[in-house]
């Protein structure tokens, strides 16, 4: 757009027939009025924040009960091992979610540590900010580099990789749409960056699970998005298609908040 407007701006100049600062008062204007979207992408937040239909109705985490006690966990791990191997889950229980007055969800993710999945996404114990899962390794490389991976330092739980990419495959191989992460794990402080950046304290339809709520910082949920490229560059993007929903149970993946946070998948 911008080469054209210089183009045809050489064109006007060389006929002399309209002085040269009334043609670059005419395309600032029209620079100024290009779409807005092409550029968001840049921006990290963007990938979340995007504004989808419908809008969120109710909040992502429920809050506990007076009788729960919202207790942090410590890790059982430092975590970020490089995914030399796969810790089994240490926990999922029902005594857990009835602090939350929710079932416990089935089935029991296998990679989960140190809480456990209730319904609805939640989970409970919540993490506390040193909380960093085990079995972390870099996503794209997990993925053989044959995805777009929004940021190339995204780790992921290394034991669910292979399903992802079986599911990613699936995606490619059966919808008009070419599949990316846009987020996989993230720490407590990337969290509540996020957290704060929607001003979620006073807006709990913000979309964002509060600091310690949230399974990307288990590493095993990832947001996934089609991309629309050009040129090698993301333009834009939307959900992955309605239709697929279900069908991600047959990759041990669970898409549990398709109206609210379509791009959210756990992995199982």
């Amino acid at each position: 757009m911008v080469k054209k407007l210089i183009l045809r701006t050489v064109r006007i100049m060389n006929s002399r027939t309209v002085p040269v600062l009334v043609v670059i008062f005419l395309n600032l204007i029209i620079i100024s009025r290009m779409p807005a979207w092409a550029q968001t992408p840049t921006d990290p937040a963007t990938i979340k924040f995007k504004s989808f239909t419908p809008p969120p109705t109710r909040t992502p985490t429920i809050t506990p009960t007076s009788a729960a006690s919202p207790t942090p966990v410590s890790p059982t791990d430092p975590g970020g091992n490089g995914g030399d191997s796969c810790t089994p889950s240490n926990r999922g229980l029902q005594s857990d979610c009835d602090a939350m007055g929710l079932p416990l969800q089935m089935p029991k993710p296998r990679y989960l540590k140190d809480t456990s999945l209730c319904t609805q996404s939640t989970m409970y114990p919540f993490y506390n900010s040193s909380f960093v899962p085990p079995d972390l390794s870099n996503l794209n490389n997990a993925l053989g580099n044959e995805f777009w991976v929004y940021n190339a330092n995204i780790k992921y739980n290394t034991c669910l990789a292979s399903d992802l990419k079986k599911m990613l495959k699936y995606i490619v191989s059966n919808y008009d749409c070419e599949p990316f992460v846009a987020y996989g794990y993230r720490s407590y402080a990337e969290q509540e960056g996020l957290w704060r950046g929607k001003n979620c304290d006073t807006n709990p339809n913000c979309g964002v699970a509060p600091p310690g709520k949230s399974l990307h910082q288990a590493g095993i949920a990832v947001d996934l998005f089609c991309a629309v490229l050009s040129g090698g560059d993301l333009i834009d993007f939307y959900n992955i298609p309605d239709d697929f929903t279900g069908l991600e149970a047959d990759f041990n993946f669970n898409r549990p908040l398709r109206t609210y946070d379509p791009p959210h998948f756990n992995g199982l």
